[in-house]
């Protein structure tokens, strides 16, 4: 049996993040055959660009198998973030540590991990104005806190 703290470092080793720069279809497509092939149990993606109204067939409505998604759009064509988590994760968001349009924060727990963490994932938008980044660093500042007064650790992605 493996051991609970091996568990939590093998999760770890598990999360992904990446820069998609526009969840089309074809990236999307990648991600797919990517995550068939991966052990990925996150992966988080900004820049997904996809609109604020949830329309059929539309890139961003896509799931990978055996995941499930996560989405913060921020303003149609615009930033926005996305998090696969795969079905075996319990998983759910926190808005109330997320305080940024370009944060998304997730209460995870991890198959055999000795206890929950919390995954940021966060995205600096080149256009983001001092008030919004401020933001970002306040939703930092609250779930770094909120992790050490319940004891979990806290694991962020990002794009900065």
């Amino acid at each position: 049996m493996m051991s609970s703290r091996r568990a939590l470092s093998r999760a770890l080793s598990q999360l992904v993040f990446w820069n998609i720069n526009s969840a089309s279809h074809p990236k999307l497509d990648e991600v797919d055959v990517y995550l068939d092939h991966s052990p990925a149990l996150v992966a988080a993606f900004c820049e997904s660009k996809h609109p604020t109204a949830s329309l059929p067939y539309h890139p961003c409505t896509r799931c990978p198998r055996h995941y499930r998604a996560w989405r913060k759009p921020f303003r149609d064509g615009h930033a926005g973030l996305l998090a696969f988590v795969h079905c075996s994760v319990n998983c759910r968001s926190r808005p109330d540590l997320s305080l940024s349009d370009h944060v998304l924060v997730l209460h995870c727990r991890f198959h055999n991990a000795p206890t929950d963490c919390l995954v940021g994932i966060a995205y600096r938008w080149p256009q983001c104005e001092p008030a919004d980044w401020q933001n970002i660093l306040a939703s930092v500042r609250k779930t770094s806190k909120a992790a050490a007064e319940h004891g979990l650790p806290v694991y962020w992605l990002g794009d900065w």
